[in-house]
């Protein structure tokens, strides 16, 4: 605990990925079942990415009468936002 989500890039269509540019999409989720991210690149270069986690901080917050995530999440990025 924390758990979270992390994303790698790849240049070469995944023969290689670039460890030393993680990106941390979330890094609160008090459960180890989150994550399970789906990723598309739109028409227009930009990046949507799609995860979930459970309560934790941030955003994932969780009122003090209910019952804890999980949360779903969604992130869009545009290629350029990305490490090179």
């Amino acid at each position: 605990v924390p758990y979270g989500v992390r994303a790698l890039i790849s240049s070469d269509d995944g023969e290689s990925w670039d460890h030393d540019n993680t990106l941390i999409l979330a890094s609160e989720s008090n459960d180890k079942d989150c994550g399970y991210p789906s990723v598309v690149q739109l028409e227009d270069g930009q990046i949507v990415v799609a995860y979930y986690v459970h309560q934790g901080m941030g955003p994932f917050v969780n009122p003090p009468d209910s019952i804890g995530g999980p949360y779903a999440a969604a992130i869009k990025f545009r290629a350029s936002d990305l490490p090179q």
